[in-house]
């Protein structure tokens, strides 16, 4: 299968971030997310993207 070059992970719900980024890992080569704050940024991190944006 092939991969997106990017691929972008934004939830309202935090609980849902492992989840999302299991998938966004398996279709794109590089993951992204964008939070809604630094908590939220801080729970991110381990899920490995490549960059984090904080609205």
């Amino acid at each position: 299968m092939s991969q997106l070059n990017s691929v972008w992970v934004f939830s309202d719900n935090p609980e849902r971030y492992a989840e999302l980024f299991g998938g966004a890992q398996q279709w794109g080569q590089q993951v992204y997310a964008i939070v809604q704050n630094t908590d939220q940024a801080q729970a991110v991190m381990p899920y490995g993207p490549k960059c984090i944006y904080v609205l």
